[in-house]
């Protein structure tokens, strides 16, 4: 399973309320997001393997050359990706979670999670592929997603090492972990993470 990270921590902090907080009042909406989403998906799936995929570069500068207005809706004033201040502050500890948990991130710059991805196969793989709903999205677009693509196609030859994605047998910082989750105020939530992904 190959998950577009950004996007679904984006999610978890827009449809997360942000009283979700530590105890020092740190919001942490989207690192307990994420990680409920991710439990959800892994114990509805079953897969062997996980990848979180990153987005290493938001606004690639090849997608810019051929479409100078990609994302510019979402340019920060100093050139950057605009991005809620209470997010940006949570996207580290998303990645410490992950990595401490034993799970993969990849990403390669200048390129996105899309990228590594790889986006119309699950369409075309029919029931197995993606949610029904957004198959009949994917397919009601599917004309302008023919020309897009000519414009904004994935690099399918993004320069990725080999990953492996396996599942964790036992997260190799399980005390790190535990710091992090009393530091964090994501017990219960770490705890069903871990449970799901941790293949002991």
């Amino acid at each position: 399973m190959l998950l577009d990270t950004a996007s679904l921590y984006f999610r978890a902090f827009f449809g997360v309320p942000d009283t979700v907080r530590a105890p020092d009042g740190t919001p942490v909406n989207a690192v307990r997001g994420l990680l409920d989403m991710i439990t959800r998906l892994v114990r509805a799936r079953h897969p062997a393997r996980l990848v979180a995929c990153w987005d290493m570069d938001w606004r690639p500068a090849f997608r810019v050359a051929a479409v100078p207005s990609y994302k510019a809706h979402r340019l920060a004033a100093d050139g950057g990706e605009e991005v809620p201040p209470a997010l940006a502050a949570q996207v580290p500890l998303i990645e410490e979670v992950l990595l401490a948990s034993g799970l993969v991130i990849a990403g390669q710059p200048g390129f996105e999670a899309d990228d590594v991805i790889g986006i119309t196969t699950a369409l075309d793989a029919g029931h197995g592929g993606c949610p029904r709903g957004s198959r009949e999205k994917l397919e009601k677009a599917r004309g302008y997603l023919d020309i897009a693509m000519s414009v904004v196609k994935v690099a399918d030859d993004a320069p990725l090492p080999p990953v492996n994605g396996q599942l964790p047998a036992a997260p190799p910082d399980a005390d790190k972990l535990k710091e992090f989750g009393q530091r964090w105020g994501l017990g219960s939530s770490l705890g069903r993470f871990l449970s799901a992904v941790c293949r002991s």
